[in-house]
């Protein structure tokens, strides 16, 4: 006797397709088989159905579909699943990824959220719609839909087509249970269906040997670790600890897993908070006699919440002997000073003064500003200082401002994360500054630095700790800065090229190192120490030569001597080829500089200038000017002046006949020519 049954589902292809799986497990001669769907048997009216089973496709159809079935005829609710492809997909989203489902009716939502849970996939947050807020759904990009492209939202980015589900192997066997009917032998969704459990087993042994290896791998290298690794969770009970940890705490593994951190460690609690965070004031833990310092990092949810954390006790007298081994690498890598004041040649008393300014310096941890023109030997100094300071056995590290590019000067001095920017090396890189730690950082050139490093550089001062390009990690460095520029520093900051607060946290210290002009009876002694460094033999010095020497205004100052020492040591082989190559060397030089009515370089036009400037003022209200007013009264716009350097200064302007010495309390007074030298550059 032949049988029927009514196959009933919200659309028209999900009927369908049932009807069609239906059809393939039993005899056609023996079961009939008809499909019903929502909108028609809502628009086109008929008696209730008969059947001798009702097969609805999900238990939230049941309630819209029963009115149009018979009360008599038995109903049996399918079970349904997705296709091994579309949950291969779904596995690859992220737990608690945002999905949006798509479909026409409030019913099929309810329907394909039935069945989601049904196959369990519950650690997706799905939205719908229909159902939830619109701005909610709007902000979610992976979309969920069912063989309705047409209802894709324009701002998905990832869509999955669920397409129609099929009826399960074991709804198939209990529907014919319920019509004691046999099942067709060798059904293709028989075959299908367990070919899909063989698949899946193999791929759940796959990966379950994926899992296993990765744990393996993961413990060896944990367990390698030599600090101590405790993992708890959100209650603070331990969840795993490495082979360092178990040492640390005398236990096993299996001992200590399962038991509250505080039970075991209470010396913890007072650090570790019950927030997940780790008070900065208190990183540092004494325990079994031995001083550990406490990181802590947390691990959250994809909601935010915290779950477990990672607390790492670092043994400090193992960071102290790291910290050592990485200062004498430094010191293998050239990071030490290479001169000392032994080094520095000149007897002078200009010269003197600034040495003895700079020992006394030495020994203080004040940061240093070296200031004067190029080639006067201040970053000389700046090694002297380091050599004679309690830092001498730490790093000392020079940095040329002006020969890095902004961004390199920044990436040098700060140093990086990982895939900080592009072309950064895999793994980070240190900065010189973090390099430079329980020593000397001297920055050359400082007054070339961008606004924007500057600010970093003086939070590096202020905080005495700086954070990598890229990175979030505070790191601490205690650092000694020296900087040196030929530049007026003062300007720049009225000018707004020049932070003032950083300016005043380096011109803590002020070091003036005066140009060679002004201790010109230094250089015999400096040409016999460079003619020794430079292997130049015989007797080449004499009067002339020194005259020659000390009337030149030296505009390279002290590297420029040695330029010249270097050029004629190479050249000659008597000594009148040496004398001849330095005398054409500064004929060269003075042929090819701007031409003043005085010796001077154009530089150094402005000092000159205030200097005229100040005395034709005394002039004008007939007062007499001592040296000491006119140094103090010059130092508002060259704070580098020193009695000394004024005092060539005068002499010079003087022997130009700019300047004459008067007699008695009329003191030194500017002349006509002075006037005009002073009028003619200040138009100009």
């Amino acid at each position: 006797m032949q049988k029927s049954i009514a196959v009933l589902a919200t659309g028209k292809k999900s009927s369908q397709v049932m009807a069609e799986q239906i059809r393939q497990v039993f005899s056609n001669d023996a079961i009939t088989v008809t499909p019903y769907w929502l909108d028609e048997l809502r628009h086109n009216p008929r008696p209730p159905i008969v059947a001798d089973l009702a097969l609805l496709s999900c238990n939230a159809v049941k309630e819209v579909l029963s009115p149009f079935i018979h009360p008599t005829v038995p109903l049996l609710i399918a079970n349904r699943t997705l296709r091994l492809d579309v949950i291969d997909q779904l596995l690859e989203l992220p737990i608690g990824c945002q999905t949006l489902l798509v479909t026409k009716t409030t019913i099929g939502a309810t329907e394909a959220l039935e069945t989601l849970g049904e196959i369990g996939f519950s650690q997706l947050s799905v939205h719908s719609l229909l159902i939830d807020d619109y701005a909610i759904c709007a902000s979610i990009t992976t979309v969920l839909l069912f063989d309705e492209p047409e209802q894709i939202p324009k701002w998905a980015t990832k869509v999955i087509d669920l397409g129609v589900r099929e009826i399960e192997l074991s709804s198939l066997v209990a529907l014919a249970h319920k019509l004691n009917e046999p099942l067709k032998t060798n059904i293709p969704i028989s075959i299908q269906y367990l070919q899909e459990i063989v698949h899946r087993s193999q791929r759940m042994l796959k990966s379950a040997k994926t899992v296993e290896l990765l744990n393996r791998q993961l413990s060896v290298v944990l367990n390698n670790v030599t600090d101590c690794l405790i993992v708890v969770d959100a209650d603070f009970i331990i969840r795993f600890l490495n082979d360092t940890a178990q040492a640390f705490l005398g236990l096993q593994s299996r001992e200590a897993v399962g038991r509250s951190l505080q039970q075991l460690v209470p010396e913890l609690q007072e650090i570790v908070s019950l927030e997940y965070d780790c008070s900065p004031d208190k990183r540092v833990v004494t325990l079994a006699e031995r001083t550990y310092h406490v990181d802590l990092q947390t691990l959250n949810d994809v909601e935010g919440q915290q779950i477990s954390a990672i607390i790492t006790l670092r043994n400090v007298t193992e960071v102290l002997r790291m910290e050592n081994e990485v200062r004498q690498a430094l010191r293998k890598r050239g990071y030490v000073s290479q001169y000392t004041f032994a080094n520095i040649v000149g007897n002078s008393s200009t010269i003197q003064e600034a040495v003895g300014v700079a020992t006394k310096l030495s020994a203080s941890d004040l940061n240093v500003m070296i200031h004067g023109e190029n080639g006067t030997g201040k970053e000389l100094f700046a090694h002297s200082i380091h050599s004679a300071s309690p830092r001498a056995s730490g790093p000392f590290i020079a940095v040329n401002c002006a020969a890095l590019s902004p961004t390199l000067l920044e990436s040098e001095l700060f140093g990086y994360e990982d895939g900080a920017f592009t072309g950064a090396k895999k793994g980070g890189k240190s900065g010189l500054i973090e390099q430079a730690d329980k020593g000397t950082l001297f920055l050359d050139e400082i007054g070339d630095i961008t606004l924007e490093a500057q600010t970093k550089l003086l939070r590096v001062i202020q905080e005495r700790a700086l954070m990598r390009i890229g990175g979030g990690r505070i790191i601490p460095v205690n650092i000694r800065i020296i900087a040196a520029t030929n530049k007026d520093l003062q300007d720049m900051v009225a000018k707004g090229q020049f932070r003032q607060d950083l300016f005043y946290r380096l011109f803590v210290a002020p070091l003036y190192i005066p140009p060679l002009r002004d201790h010109s009876e230094d250089i015999p002694a400096m040409l016999e120490s460079f003619m020794q460094e430079y292997h130049i033999a015989g007797s080449y010095i004499d009067n002339e030569l020194l005259e020659c020497l000390r009337s030149y205004s030296w505009p390279g100052n002290i590297r420029e001597l040695s330029n010249i020492i270097q050029y004629a040591g190479v050249i000659s082989d008597s000594s009148s080829s040496f004398k001849k190559a330095i005398f054409n060397r500064i004929h060269s030089r003075r042929e090819n500089s701007t031409r003043f009515p005085i010796d001077l370089q154009p530089e150094d036009l402005p000092l000159y200038i205030s200097i005229l400037n100040v005395f034709a003022e005394a002039g004008q209200k007939n007062l007499r000017i001592g040296r000491q007013s006119l140094c103090n009264h010059l130092r508002l716009q060259h704070p580098a002046i020193t009695e000394q350097s004024l005092r060539s200064r005068i002499a010079k302007l003087t022997n130009a006949g700019f300047l004459e010495s008067g007699v008695g309390r009329q003191g030194t007074q500017i002349t006509n020519s002075g006037e005009l030298f002073r009028s003619q550059y200040t138009k100009a």
